[in-house]
């Protein structure tokens, strides 16, 4: 499209409304996930890992938080965008997001911690 330049990963520099409220919604869906995902992993920890329930649901609670700090930052740069401030400061948000994401999945998805969960709902690791 003609004014739209491609960014890092493909998404779009600059949308529309139709654009941003759909990713509004998309970040809402995936937030749902992200908390039912932390609720299920934290149930089924299994004894003896080196992560608890309590680890698992205070990382989720952190990437929540960042999360609603993205969003935060997200809605100055659509209201300013000739702020050259407010984009600097969500891409300086959006990595702190990634990172806590990224942190969250490697510390608590342990293979062990994968298969068990696996294994409540009647699935093992070859099936997945």
């Amino acid at each position: 499209m003609k004014g739209i330049k491609e960014g890092a990963c493909g998404f779009r520099e600059q949308g529309n409304s139709e654009d941003t409220g759909t990713a509004a919604l998309n970040t809402v869906d995936g937030l749902k996930q992200l908390v039912a995902s932390a609720r299920g992993i934290a149930a089924t920890v299994p004894a003896g890992s080196t992560i608890s329930p309590s680890d698992v649901l205070s990382a989720a609670d952190d990437i929540l938080d960042k999360s609603a700090n993205l969003i935060a930052a997200a809605k100055t740069a659509v209201d300013d965008p000739e702020n050259p401030n407010g984009k600097a400061q969500l891409t300086q948000v959006w990595k702190n997001s990634v990172g806590k994401l990224c942190s969250f999945i490697r510390h608590t998805l342990t293979v062990s911690a994968l298969g068990h969960a696996l294994g409540k709902v009647g699935l093992s690791m070859d099936q997945w």
